[in-house]
C-alpha cells in the first residue's frame, strides 16, 4: 500500500514537472521567435521570463482542484502576482519601487491564505446540485469537493460540470444499458477522478486547453466490451481514468 500511494505521487509529480517544462519551453520559445521576428520593440525574448512564473501559478491552481491539496493556493497566488509584477516592470506599465515590494508581498500573503482557508473549508460544503434521472448522471459543482458511487445497471450517460471544483465518480458496479456511453464534461479549473469497470474501453474525444487528461484504464478483452466516450471541453483542468 505504501509502495502504491508512492508511486502515485511520483506519477503526479513527474506529470507535473513536465507540464511546466514543456509549457515553459512553448513561452520562452514563442517569445524568442517573437523576437527574431520583430514583433517586441526591441525587447528581448529573455525579458518575458516572468511568464514562467505566471505559468507556474496556473499549474499550482491546477494542482488544488485535482488533488484537493489547498496548500498550492498560497504559493499559486504568489507566483501569479510576482509573475505579473515583474512582467509589468519589463512592459512599463509600471515602476518597480523595491521598497514598497515588501509590505505588498505581505498583503498578497495574507490574501492568498485567508482564501485558501475558505476554499478548503468549502470543500465540506460544496455548493452542488446533483440528478439520477433515466440511467442519466448528472451534477454541477463550484468550489468544492464531492465523491460519489454509483451502482446501477441502466447507466446511459453524464453530464458533469465543475467549476473550480473537484469530483471522485466510483463507477466500478455500473454496467451500461447499450455497449456505449457518453460523459459529458464542462470543466473550468477543476478536476475529475473516474473510476470504472475493467470491461470499459474509455475514448476521449476532448481537446483540453491548459491541461490534460490521463487514461490509466487496462481494458480486459474476455469481459463483454462497453465503450464510454468522454466529450465536452477542458480548460485550465484534468481528468484521471482507472480501474
Amino acid at each position: 500500500m505504501r509502495h502504491s500511494k508512492f508511486h502515485s505521487h511520483h506519477e503526479r509529480h513527474h506529470g507535473h514537472c513536465g507540464l511546466f517544462l514543456g509549457g515553459g519551453l512553448i513561452i520562452m520559445g514563442s517569445a524568442l521567435l517573437a523576437e527574431k521576428l520583430g514583433y517586441l520593440n526591441g525587447l528581448s525574448g529573455w525579458n518575458f521570463w516572468p511568464l514562467l512564473l505566471i505559468w507556474s501559478g496556473v499549474l499550482s491552481f491546477f494542482k488544488v482542484f485535482t488533488t484537493h491539496r489547498y496548500g498550492s493556493f498560497i504559493s499559486g497566488t504568489i507566483k501569479m502576482f510576482l509573475g505579473v509584477f515583474f512582467m509589468a516592470g519589463v512592459l512599463n506599465y509600471i515602476e518597480i519601487n523595491w521598497d514598497l515590494f515588501g509590505p505588498v508581498m505581505f498583503i498578497v500573503l495574507g490574501i492568498s491564505i485567508f482564501f485558501g482557508a475558505v476554499a478548503a473549508r468549502k470543500r465540506r460544503k460544496v455548493n452542488s446540485t446533483k440528478i439520477y434521472k433515466d440511467g442519466e448522471y448528472s451534477i454541477s459543482l463550484f468550489m468544492g469537493g464531492q465523491e460519489d458511487e454509483l451502482h446501477n445497471e441502466d447507466f446511459v450517460g453524464a453530464n458533469v460540470s465543475c467549476v473550480m471544483a473537484g469530483l471522485k465518480l466510483d463507477m466500478r458496479n455500473v454496467k451500461m444499458s447499450g455497449e456505449e456511453a457518453e460523459f459529458n464534461v464542462n470543466l473550468k479549473m477543476g478536476g475529475i477522478e473516474l473510476v470504472v469497470p475493467r470491461n470499459f474501453e474509455v475514448v476521449s474525444r476532448i481537446d483540453p486547453v491548459m491541461g490534460a487528461i490521463e487514461n490509466k484504464t487496462k481494458y480486459e478483452p474476455g469481459e463483454k466490451k462497453q465503450r464510454l466516450i468522454i466529450t465536452g471541453n477542458l480548460f485550465m483542468s484534468g481528468i484521471e481514468i482507472k480501474n
